[in-house]
């Protein structure tokens, strides 16, 4: 797969992700305009984005089904494990530099992350978490919670949204301060899923909450999904430690800024 094209697929995964909202981040008043754009500057048929992203579409909450009758391949299951984890911030700057027609430091290091379609596969699993599924095995949940979950535990009691706090999981059952336990959501595509992945932190708050800690997994996300839930995980299963290489943003101010800056405010820049 060429450079460009790997650099394409970063830039759909975001549109697909972000939607509307990714369109006003990078300036662009609709789709067909971004297509073009995009296309021309990366060198790619303006239609290739558009199927680029669509085959995003179905795993993120936006208002298009995409190409949910097929796998992902490996660079876009590559797309997804490696930039879905970063905060909407750091995604769109990489955006940014890859668009950016002057800018070219990074690149290579992007492009490196993403795998060629036709490498032999390590894994025969598809990709099953977070990424993938976006926020519809998690929306599924809160459906299933207010429905049935909530009949167990007492009236006064509300499910908090945590997603964004870094807790260790993705819903806390509160009643009046207390919390009575909390999910962690995992989504799969498929019936049956084969694994799924918990993050240092995750694993970690299991084993401290215990049986206050379960594992919800919701699979068969695009068809009739199926919710299963396994209390105290810590207690009852014995995961392996995997290492996988990722990107990680970092801002760099090089020398000559700091020097200038210094010089700005008065200060011999040799004696500090």
């Amino acid at each position: 797969m060429e450079d460009n094209n790997k650099l394409g697929l970063i830039v759909a995964f975001y549109l697909s992700k972000f939607d509307r909202e990714a369109l006003k981040n990078l300036e662009y008043s609709n789709f067909s305009e971004a297509f073009k754009e995009i296309g021309r500057k990366l060198n790619i048929k303006p239609n290739t984005i558009k199927n680029m992203r669509e085959q995003f579409d179905p795993y993120y909450d936006n208002p298009r089904v995409g190409w949910y009758q097929r796998e992902l391949t490996r660079s876009r299951i590559d797309v997804l494990e490696k930039f879905d984890s970063l905060s909407k911030y750091e995604i769109t700057e990489i955006v940014r530099n890859i668009l950016d027609e002057n800018e070219s430091e990074y690149l290579k290091l992007y492009t490196d992350l993403i795998s060629d379609d036709n490498e032999v596969r390590t894994s025969e699993r598809k990709y099953t978490t977070r990424g993938v599924t976006g926020k519809k095995g998690e929306h599924i949940f809160k459906q299933f919670f207010n429905q049935t979950l909530k009949q167990q535990y007492t009236k006064d009691v509300e499910l908090i949204d945590t997603r964004d706090l870094g807790c260790g999981y993705d819903f806390e059952v509160n009643n009046n301060g207390n919390i009575e336990a909390v999910y962690e959501v995992k989504s799969c595509i498929d019936n049956n899923c084969r694994e799924i992945l918990l993050t240092n932190k995750e694993w970690h708050t299991a084993e401290h909450l215990k049986e206050r800690y379960n594992i919800v997994i919701v699979s068969d996300i695009l068809n009739i999904p199926k919710v299963t839930i396994h209390n105290n995980p810590s207690q009852k299963f014995n995961p392996k430690l995997c290492m996988q290489k990722s990107i990680s943003v970092t801002w760099k101010i090089n020398n000559m800024d700091l020097s200038r800056e210094n010089m700005d405010l008065g200060i011999d820049s040799k004696c500090i």
